[in-house]
């Protein structure tokens, strides 16, 4: 299970991820993100959005349970500041989608 949690009240969140079987914490958690978090159909990859200082969605990064966050893989990255990315399934669950949205 993955879970967010917005500590500060800036809409920064930190996702956690807890074992339901043993109700046991993993040790890694994902600082600044949206608080969006996507599992992968192989159901250990999580894809998530981090934030800038001006807390814009600009990088969707992806991580496997597990492992150090620090050897997240970066999958996208925004430069444009005038727009925001997105990810999320299909409705059939077959397919992730990076959308980038401009705010003007």
């Amino acid at each position: 299970m993955a879970y967010s949690i917005d500590t500060v009240s800036r809409r920064k969140f930190d996702i956690y991820f807890r074992n339901t079987v043993t109700n046991k914490l993993f040790d890694e958690v994902i600082s600044n993100t949206t608080g969006n978090i996507v599992w992968a159909n192989d159901n250990r990859t999580v894809y998530y959005q981090v934030k800038d200082k001006t807390l814009r969605s600009y990088r969707i990064y992806k991580h496997e349970v597990g492992t150090a966050v620090e050897t997240d893989v970066l999958i996208y990255e925004e430069a444009d500041p005038t727009f925001s990315v997105y990810v999320y399934k299909t409705k059939s669950d077959k397919y992730l989608v990076i959308s980038s949205e401009s705010i003007l």
